[in-house]
């Protein structure tokens, strides 16, 4: 007996990784920060598009503009980051769910 297949709506995930806590010039911080991304960001993201949803993962190293990492519209987003950015990813987060976007930290 077969089990006919649930469709599925296609999602848009935006993925963000923050690594520094705040906008940075340091030539150290530009080397080393990428040092720094995590893998279970990336690991969701992967997980996410082997099930057929479109993702945007972006790691915040402290040279990017943090309130355009992400392009375009999405309809969940994974904030990652480490305890002394905490308070940026809060921020980060309620700048989101303002424009009625599902956050996940």
């Amino acid at each position: 007996m077969e089990t006919a297949a649930i469709p599925r709506k296609k999602i848009r995930i935006g993925i963000i990784d923050l690594v520094s806590r705040a906008p940075t010039t340091s030539p150290y911080s530009r080397i080393v920060n990428p040092l720094y991304t995590s893998l279970m960001p990336q690991m969701i993201g992967v997980w996410a598009e082997e099930m057929g949803h479109s993702v945007e993962y972006v790691s915040y190293t402290g040279f990017e503009d943090l309130f355009n990492l992400i392009r375009g519209e999405i309809d969940i987003v994974f904030i990652s980051t480490f305890t002394h950015a905490a308070l940026t990813a809060y921020a980060l987060s309620d700048i989101y769910r303002k424009k009625w976007v599902v956050t996940v930290l």
